[in-house]
């Protein structure tokens, strides 16, 4: 007889990689704020945006002193990974903010590097080099865990099962970095709003959380929400987040 294992499923945000989208101002990183409280770890905002003021919140700045936020990015992912292999523990979530800017401050370090000013320019050669950065970058993160990239989101075109198309709201990844980027997540949540209006003609918005595995996993013509089990081990994160809907 074929020997074989059921695999729960994991719910463990503390140790998986995350993108949060939605349109800008809808409260993204006050909700990675609010992790704190529900896994008992750390979480450091890579700021990339200059927008956290109004958070309290623990911020590595990565875009100050004229230096490439990449690098400095870099330098502590690296930092916390060998802390957490001497440790064998995880004390971090890590939130880039956003992960567009983080992937246009590496397009300025390769066009610095290449005496580029325009990206057209940068050539087969620099666009490879690029490519090269995200990949260790991406297998870095798998092997920490715990990285919530924050990105806006924009409407795409996308084809669906049945030869035909549909537009998606979508991570602002660029292109050419999507599918490898998003291949490598374990999910994708958006972070949205819907409007209802109560007995007494009042307009209500309600922010929601919907999501799917990555788009490795799930065909990109589908959508769907969270099984209880994400949302049972989200549930402080949830009560907390309650007081922007009010």
């Amino acid at each position: 007889m074929i020997k074989f294992e059921k695999t729960a499923p994991s719910s463990n945000i503390a140790t998986e990689l995350v993108c949060l989208y939605g349109q800008p101002g809808v409260g993204k990183s006050y909700f990675c704020a609010a992790l704190d409280a529900e896994t008992e770890k750390t979480v450091i905002f890579l700021d990339f945006d200059g927008g956290l003021r109004q958070l309290a919140a623990n911020r590595i700045a990565c875009v100050d002193n004229g230096t490439f936020g990449w690098d400095t990015m870099i330098k502590t992912l690296t930092e916390a990974f060998n802390e957490a292999k001497t440790s064998k523990k995880r004390e971090y979530i890590f939130v880039v903010d956003t992960f567009t800017k983080a992937l246009a401050s590496l397009e300025a370090k390769i066009m610095a590097q290449y005496h580029v000013k325009i990206n057209s320019d940068l050539g087969f050669k620099g666009w490879g080099e690029i490519q090269k950065h995200v990949n260790i970058f991406m297998q870095i993160c798998k092997k920490i865990g715990g990285i919530i990239f924050i990105c806006h989101e924009v409407l795409r075109e996308t084809d669906t099962e049945t030869g035909g198309k549909i537009f998606q709201a979508m991570p602002d990844i660029p292109q050419k970095r999507f599918n490898k980027i998003v291949g490598d997540l374990d999910h994708l949540v958006r972070l949205t709003t819907i409007t209802d209006v109560d007995d007494d003609a009042g307009v209500i918005e309600t922010r929601v959380l919907t999501g799917k595995p990555s788009f490795a996993y799930v065909a990109k013509s589908r959508g769907g929400i969270y099984s209880r089990n994400m949302v049972a081990n989200w549930s402080n994160v949830f009560k907390a987040y309650k007081v922007l809907n009010k």
